[in-house]
């Protein structure tokens, strides 16, 4: 049995302590293609074949994503116009990730004593501000807690007749909706992050239902929402 505070079950191939040093040489030595500390440690062919596309992932960015042999490899989108080469690893007490763009040579190791799934998102916004973007608008994780932040609360109908109240309930985000056919929970499926636009979830296969935050032009407050034929206030 290991003496590291983790479950038995859990092997190398999902379970390896390291430092983000070790992380940051082993991302040094694949930048160059192989050779580390002046000696060739993995062939070039062999970095070559670890970055070779394998089968299509759901697990990365772009219109075709791959998965490689243990890495993800996205397409040049118009946030990041370069391949990106990444992977992640988590326990209950640790989540990493690292991150390579061989194009700028450019090699990224976050690293954080919990696993909340920060560190992804902290390394998307290194590559955004990297390429003068801004890291709030360019990378999607921060742009959609943006929103989720400011549309969550409570919203009143007129002469606060019926409640609208949005947040998040089984990391799920979630709207309680009153109205004249009563109280209903609807989950709330993203549609137009930039412009507070969601849908309700439904088994409806054309559901044209849209629930629109609106916000105040001069403070950028959200002020209402409309859902349905009703428009509530926020209080």
């Amino acid at each position: 049995m290991s003496d590291l505070p983790i479950d038995g079950s859990v092997k190398a191939p999902g379970g390896l302590y390291t430092s983000i040093n070790e992380m940051l040489n082993y991302t040094q030595c694949l930048l160059s293609q192989g050779a580390f500390n002046g000696q060739q440690v993995l062939s070039a062919n062999g970095v070559e074949t670890l970055f070779a596309p394998q089968t299509s992932t759901p697990y990365a960015r772009g219109q075709n994503p791959q998965y490689c042999l243990g890495w993800c490899k996205d397409d040049i989108t118009d946030n990041i116009p370069h391949t990106v080469i990444h992977h992640g690893g988590c326990m209950t007490t640790s989540g990493s990730h690292m991150t390579m763009i061989p194009e700028l040579n450019l090699g990224i190791v976050v690293a954080e004593n919990a696993f909340t799934n920060v560190s992804p998102l902290i390394v998307q916004a290194i590559i955004a501000s990297m390429l003068d973007k801004n890291p709030q608008q360019a990378v999607e994780g921060l742009a959609i807690a943006q929103a989720i932040e400011d549309i969550t609360g409570e919203y009143q109908s007129p002469h606060n007749m019926y409640r609208f109240k949005v947040g998040i309930s089984n990391n799920m985000l979630m709207a309680d909706a009153g109205n004249d056919d009563g109280n209903i929970t609807i989950p709330l499926l993203s549609d137009d992050i930039a412009n507070l636009v969601f849908k309700p979830y439904s088994l409806v296969a054309d559901n044209k239902n849209k629930i629109e935050f609106l916000r105040n032009e001069k403070t950028g407050k959200v002020e209402y929402v409309a859902y349905d034929r009703y428009l509530y206030r926020r209080q």
